[in-house]
Order: C-alpha cells, then structure tokens, then sequence
C-alpha cells in the first residue's frame, strides 16, 4: 500500500509501527500498522487473506487519551475518543515493538497535550 495516497495536503508521517506476527495478541498473516501523523492517527487493519483493508482515520483533535501496556514480548497502545452518546471508545493495537510502542504514545501523547 502506497502510504503517501493516505495523506492530507501538508500531512507528514512522524513515525509507523507494525504489529507482530509471532507475537501474542499479533497477526501471522495480516499485521496491523499504526501511522501517528502531525494531524491525525491512521490504523490499517488488512483481513481476508490481506485483500480487504479497513482504515482507520483518528484527528488528534479528537483523542483525549491514550495508553501504553508493556507486555513481555509487546506492547499495546490505546487510544481513548468520544463515542455515540458520549460513551467512550477504545481503539487499540497489540503486539507492537515496545521500542516502537513507546515512541508512538509519547508523540501522541505530546500532541494532544500541547495541540
């Protein structure tokens, strides 16, 4: 997938992480990719065999939280936004590289608190 095709006028890619395969909580077939732009987080969950994709588009306006769990062999990143009827919705990746891991929620959590 060419990612530029996914990005707004002026949008920049700040850093990607993709999930496991080998991983628990992972994907052996069609891992799951987070991309934190400088306007919003794109998540592309690939099913049936990596011929359907579904994205996911979060502006950083819209988050109001986010959360890192360290696991043994990954790590997973939450991220909390308002929902229907004012209920709150997590979505989350799994099995990320804590390293990656890590990166994503400080960049994320720098800009919803200083955006």
């Amino acid at each position: 997938m060419n990612l530029k095709k996914l990005l707004l006028p002026n949008e920049k890619i700040i850093a990607k992480a993709k999930q496991g395969r080998v991983r628990p909580g992972g994907s052996l077939i069609t891992p799951n990719t987070i991309i934190v732009t400088n306007k919003r987080i794109i998540i592309i969950d690939p099913s049936k065999l990596g011929l359907q994709k579904r994205i996911q588009s979060i502006p950083i306006s819209a988050i109001f939280g986010v959360e890192l769990i360290n696991g043994v062999t990954g790590s997973t990143i939450s991220l909390k936004v308002p929902g229907a009827e004012g209920v709150e919705e997590l979505t989350a990746v799994t099995a990320l590289p804590k390293g990656k891991a890590r990166e994503i929620y400080n960049l994320i959590l720098e800009q919803i608190e200083g955006g």
